[in-house]
């Protein structure tokens, strides 16, 4: 008999086919639409939803070296305070979409302070979403672009990027209509030392904004220092933009360093989608 995609074993609450925007069912270890577009789910437990169309290059995102580096940095938790700031505006038993999730660090740290959410994790790389499927299995990995998520209207009480690019109409798409947003961005201070070290002029990196349709209800700031070994300083070299936009001697000089102190700084801005002007988060 053949399977009827009208009645689906066990539809997804929140996926949406990335080809007709239909919801996902899970049928044996597939996932398809009702118009029978499938997906497989990859033995790691991850499911590739980005069209070749939503790609900017044949392997887009970070590298496998990239995610390497991020991922034995992170194993150190370096930026797991970053959690705390995060967590408080998180209601329990409530949905989250990470968006640019990495190789799933933040992920992992999150669902450790509040094992009861229900956490989404979206990142292009394919390498940063598989390694991240290995280390966690208590959470929904996709490969997926911020500005193409397979992700049905309205369905997250709240999305979090952490220095990740967003199209804000897919943001403002996947959250509830009393929803919000919880964006972190590197504070003026956040990586100092290595800035100066690798460029004769540092800038100010300080993101912070302003955005339509958002309201900012919560602004925080999580700072602290860093003692790096060689290994870390090299692991966090790697991992950002620095490998390849600074001057290369200058980089390979920074990475023979013995160790070092380096700042952490991150700013915490809740936003919230309603319109009503209110200075404090419901989730505090």
């Amino acid at each position: 008999m053949p399977v009827d995609f009208t009645q689906p074993t066990q539809i997804s609450s929140k996926l949406a086919c990335p080809i007709c925007a239909s919801p996902l069912s899970l049928i044996y270890n597939t996932r398809r639409c009702s118009n029978a577009h499938s997906f497989d789910v990859a033995k790691e437990g991850y499911i590739n939803l980005l069209l070749p169309q939503h790609k900017a290059s044949r392997d887009p995102g970070d590298s496998k070296s990239m995610v390497l580096a991020r991922q034995h940095f992170h194993d150190n938790e370096f930026y797991k305070p970053l959690t705390g700031a995060i967590t408080q505006h998180l209601a329990v038993d409530s949905s989250l979409a990470d968006l640019g999730c990495g190789e799933g660090s933040y992920g992992r740290w999150l669902l450790e302070s509040a094992p009861s959410l229900d956490y989404y994790g979206i990142d292009i790389s394919r390498h940063g979403i598989r390694c991240a499927a290995k280390s966690l299995s208590k959470a929904t990995w996709l490969v997926a672009s911020n500005w193409h998520l397979p992700l049905l209207d309205g369905v997250f009480d709240t999305a979090l990027t952490i220095f990740a690019p967003i199209d804000q109409s897919e943001l403002r798409r996947i959250v509830k209509a009393q929803g919000h947003w919880i964006n972190v961005t590197p504070g003026s201070n956040h990586l100092a030392e290595l800035r100066e070290c690798l460029y004769d002029t540092v800038a100010d990196i300080d993101k912070q904004a302003a955005f339509e349709h958002w309201q900012a209800v919560d602004t925080q700031r999580v700072t602290g220092t860093m003692n790096l070994l060689q290994t870390d300083i090299g692991n966090l070299t790697n991992m950002t933009p620095y490998a390849w936009q600074a001057d290369r001697d200058r980089l390979l000089a920074l990475q023979s360093r013995d160790s070092m102190i380096v700042t952490y700084d991150f700013v915490v801005t809740l936003f919230s989608k309603s319109t009503q002007s209110d200075n404090h988060s419901p989730y505090r």
